[in-house]
């Protein structure tokens, strides 16, 4: 196998992500072992084909197909947090908006309606809506911590929010089927994970 970058450099951890929609291209990060002082990191960027000997060893010394896939919703999901971050500290600066915080009864009955009014595919809203509900499950410990592939590899393709959900649950049901203990994370800080 064809190791892609130095032996005089080591794979950032949790970096590898696909860079496009399609999923078949892959960007990974590495730094310089030997100035601790002065870490520079710099990326590798492949097909992702399991044939492409470089991306084989990606797969086999870095991260798995799974943990490329919770990178990329990671990495996606932080950048949007930080360009919503801005957008909230200008309208707020500006005074276009006053903050209400998050134990407001609209947010429920938002996230009722996304999940039960038809789901229109067409509109790039609602796809946003759907792949930010997929990036909070999978940070969530039940779906993290479950060893049903099957059952998350549903949540992945599920293409509507309800069955996103549902998948979601199928998810807890079978951990508490199987006895699967989940541990409480700390997932309060995920920046400096993904950085």
């Amino acid at each position: 196998m064809s190791r892609p970058f130095p032996e005089a450099y080591e794979y950032v951890p949790k970096s590898a992500r696909f860079i496009n929609i399609e999923k078949d291209t892959v960007e990974i990060l590495y730094q310089d072992v030997n100035s601790p002082d002065d870490i520079k990191i710099m990326s590798c960027v492949m097909p992702a084909d399991i044939e492409y000997p470089p991306f084989k060893w990606v797969l086999e010394n870095c991260d798995d197909l799974d943990n490329i896939h919770l990178n990329t919703f990671r990495w996606i999901r932080d950048e949007r947090t930080a360009y919503e971050n801005l957008v909230m500290e200008i309208a707020e600066r500006d005074g276009l908006i006053c903050t209400s915080g998050f134990a407001d009864v609209r947010s429920y009955k938002t996230f009722l309606d996304l999940l039960f009014k038809p789901f229109d595919e067409s509109k790039e809203a609602e796809l946003n809506n759907l792949f930010s509900i997929k990036l909070e499950l999978f940070e969530m410990p039940h779906i993290r911590q479950s060893t049903n592939n099957d059952l998350k590899k549903a949540l992945r393709r599920a293409e509507k929010p309800i069955d996103v959900v549902k998948a979601a649950i199928d998810i807890q049901l079978d951990n508490l089927a199987n006895g699967i203990e989940i541990e409480e994370e700390d997932t309060s800080d995920t920046t400096q994970e993904s950085a």
